[in-house]
């Protein structure tokens, strides 16, 4: 996978659900690992994290590959 697939996450919290785009850039058993591509007020842009699968939806239709 040369290029990264664009992903969007989405948080759930008292106030609404908030959607934020990251890059798909790896995959365990339970959990994506994605790169944030806009920062908020606990992720600064840039720096990597581990989610839930269930809180990913791939950009423009496309398939999760893992």
């Amino acid at each position: 996978m040369s290029e990264r697939q664009k992903v969007i996450v989405y948080f759930n919290s008292w106030a609404g659900q908030t959607a934020v785009t990251a890059e798909l850039v790896g995959s365990t058993p339970r959990r994506y690992r994605v790169r944030w591509l806009e920062p908020t007020s606990r992720r600064p842009k840039g720096s990597v994290s581990l989610v839930p699968k269930g809180a990913v939806m791939p950009m423009f239709g496309e398939k999760l590959p893992w």
